[in-house]
């Protein structure tokens, strides 16, 4: 058995056995429970090994001290283990609980079942979170995993910071991540590509809002065009009460939105709530009221007054007619479906395998109507981006307000909505011969000419 002696301060490594190594260092704090100096164990298949994680031990337990948290360091914590911790000391103090809520599910389902989450801290180095990074990825899309991997790389250098870790492997991996390469042109994949159905089309609108003139198929088709129309995200619409509507000035003030979380903001509770919550970015904003949208206000306030069995006690504009509550994303989805079938309107439904092997069907849904909105009111040249950034709350463009918008509200109410843009084509395409000086007078339009006017109107949309 052979000691290698150390420097004063630098502990001790002794060889074991064959590849066996042990190192002792000696803290220069002493434990506050006995007052004696407190040393640390390690062992390791080098001297330089065994010694690297007895000095790790003793700097990590010294900066818990003077930090005034006399703690033991649990060799056998998983990284999952350390993940959560630092989801709940790091970034849960900054957050909101609903953000904190779809933190901790994106990593349940996308960390805790991994070979990686019960990994000791012992076991990590870059391989482990390369192969980890990669296998993902096989199965999931880069955008789905940026933030499971965001984690992993802030939990990484948190502990370093502690000195639990030596280095930082997530951020070390991060580089050898395996990136698709094309260099011919995949036909195959354009095809499939250029059937997924992203945004409504002027047709599926024409039929939602024909249904909606006769009123039929229920309370969706106004809920869909007023979503349609004002870029309203659905748990904003949920949350919309009437002392935020401004009919007179044409004005709807966005202030709160529905969020959901953990009973207690406690990720061990099995319960989850709804709550009030601010806007995503935390902005009160202003959208336009059109004519369309100032048509189904009124009728929503009606139909509430009318059909709300236990009254209105949040003051909502358009609350569920049984309990008078707010309405769920989850009911509006499965009604918005169902309107969608009744209408005949093809969603684009797919087919798409889980990384669990399950499969589900994914087409067009509730938030896709705010993608059309955004989609129609930025194909119109003559509104303002910035109006729209403001209107549709976006933080990153938001930031620009104060370069190039001043008068906000004069700008919000210049935005051609995609029901203005709608009716104001068709109103177009029919009254500018009348209204052209020395023209013949006009015969009736033929069905070519309504067909050609048609063409028009989809492709101004599409």
């Amino acid at each position: 058995m052979t000691t290698v002696k150390r420097k004063n301060g630098e502990g001790t490594v002794r060889k074991i056995d064959a590849g066996i190594y042990e190192a002792v260092c000696q803290s220069s704090i002493p434990n506050p429970k006995t007052l004696k100096y407190k040393r640390f164990k390690r062992r390791g298949a080098t001297a330089e090994g065994a010694l690297s994680a007895a000095k790790m031990a003793m700097k990590a337990w010294e900066k818990e001290i003077i930090g005034g948290n006399d703690v033991k360091i649990d060799k056998k914590k998983t990284f999952i283990q350390y993940i959560y911790d630092y989801l709940d000391e790091i970034r849960k103090p900054n957050i909101g609980a609903s953000s904190y809520h779809s933190y901790i599910r994106v990593t349940r389902d996308n960390l805790e079942n991994e070979p990686i989450a019960n990994y000791q801290l012992s076991m990590l180095n870059k391989e482990v979170f390369i192969d980890y990074y990669n296998s993902m990825l096989e199965k999931k899309s880069f955008k789905t995993m940026s933030m499971p991997f965001q984690f992993c790389k802030g939990c990484c250098q948190w502990l370093v910071d502690r000195s639990l870790l030596e280095e930082n492997y997530a951020l070390q991996a991060y580089p050898y991540i395996k990136k698709e390469i094309r260099d011919e042109f995949d036909y195959r994949k354009a095809d499939e590509l250029s059937n997924v159905k992203e945004v409504f089309t002027t047709e599926d609108i024409e039929k939602i809002y024909e249904a909606w003139q006769k009123r039929l198929y229920g309370e969706y088709t106004p809920v869909f065009l007023l979503l349609l129309d004002t870029g309203l995200r659905a748990q904003e619409f949920a949350s919309l009460r009437l002392q935020c509507i401004d009919l007179d000035k044409r004005e709807i003030y966005v202030r709160e939105a529905t969020g959901v979380r953990f009973k207690d903001n406690d990720r061990n509770s099995d319960k989850i709530e709804f709550y009030d919550k601010t806007t995503k970015n935390r902005y009160e904003r202003t959208i336009k009221i059109s004519d369309l949208s100032y048509e189904i206000i009124l009728w929503m306030i009606e139909q509430t007054k009318e059909k709300c069995r236990k009254g209105n006690p949040g003051n909502l504009l358009y609350p569920t007619f049984i309990s008078g509550r707010k309405r769920s994303n989850s009911t509006m989805e499965v009604g918005m479906k169902g309107m969608f079938d009744k209408c005949g309107i093809d969603r684009g439904v797919q087919q798409r395998k889980l990384a669990s092997g399950k499969v589900i069907n994914k087409g067009l849904c509730l938030h896709s109507i705010r993608h059309t909105y955004e989609t129609l009111v930025r194909q119109n040249s003559e509104n303002n981006l910035v109006a729209i950034a403001l209107s549709t709350g976006h933080k990153t463009d938001m930031r620009m307000e104060d370069h190039y918008t001043h008068q906000h509200k004069e700008a919000i109410q210049g935005i051609i909505t995609p029901s203005e843009q709608l009716l104001r084509n068709s109103r177009v395409e029919q009254e500018k011969p009348l209204n052209e000086a020395n023209t013949e007078p006009q015969s009736d339009i033929t069905e070519e000419q309504m067909y050609q006017m048609y063409l028009k109107l989809k492709e101004k949309f599409e």
